[in-house]
């Protein structure tokens, strides 16, 4: 439920995934955790972290699963 995710988010919130481009708003932001959960359907969550300053929380995660995405490997990953 890639909305339960965004949920969690400002609805004009910021997501980046390994310093790549934002994700800005609830729209993109449902996008890329649709992504990883296509991608990676028996996907696990780990946080590892959480930091915060006056301007920005970080979220700092580990994912295991498995890559079955269309043209997936069927490997094994943990990011």
């Amino acid at each position: 439920r890639p909305n339960f995710v965004s949920s969690f988010f400002a609805e004009d919130g910021e997501l980046t995934v390994n310093k790549g481009k934002p994700a800005k708003g609830t729209e993109a932001i449902n996008n890329v955790v649709k992504g990883f959960m296509d991608a990676f359907p028996d996907m696990i969550v780990s946080m590892d972290s959480l930091t915060t300053t006056s301007d920005k929380t970080r979220f700092h995660w580990t994912l295991a699963g498995t890559n079955n995405a269309t043209n997936g490997t069927g490997n094994k990953v943990k990011i």
